[in-house]
């Protein structure tokens, strides 16, 4: 979820650190390049980031899924309730496209009374969880997966 929220070069210099691959190798100077979990103000900046997606002006028309972004998280977690099945699935739809523009890949939602887990129904694993999308261009994957980044000289 951190990860998600790039950093801008001055605070990019804030998170410098000395890298050398061998012993007798020459030290490099690398930043991190994202919001990491062990900076303070991770979680509201991250926070702040999500609900700053849902405000652009092609989710105006989207208000119940802005309403859950602004309402019902807590830094990384969602926690909203519907009566109509139907409805929540469409309104988790739409929050993951919502936070997909705003660079964020949500792990897979769990329903109340759901663990999450395989279950076995007669012998057979059923999965009781709908994966949410993730990148399908392998480039897109990289990039979110990176962290640091090699400062220039």
């Amino acid at each position: 979820m951190y990860n998600s929220v790039w950093l801008e070069d001055l605070e990019m210099h804030l998170h410098r650190f000395l890298w050398r691959d061998a012993e007798d190798g020459d030290i490099e100077e690398y930043a991190i390049t994202r919001v990491n979990i062990g900076d303070r103000p991770a979680g509201c900046i991250a926070q702040l980031a999500m609900r700053e997606a849902a405000k652009l002006s092609m989710f105006t028309h989207l208000e119940e899924e802005c309403r859950i972004l602004e309402e019902d998280s807590y830094v990384d977690d969602i926690l909203t309730s519907h009566n109509d099945l139907e409805k929540l699935d469409e309104n988790t739809k739409r929050v993951e496209e919502i936070l997909k523009v705003g660079g964020f890949f949500l792990k897979p939602w769990v329903r109340s009374g759901q663990s999450g887990r395989q279950e076995h129904v007669s012998g057979k694993p059923q999965s009781i969880v709908r994966q949410s999308a993730y990148p399908s261009k392998p480039n897109e994957r990289r990039r979110q997966q990176s962290l640091g980044g090699r400062l220039p000289r």
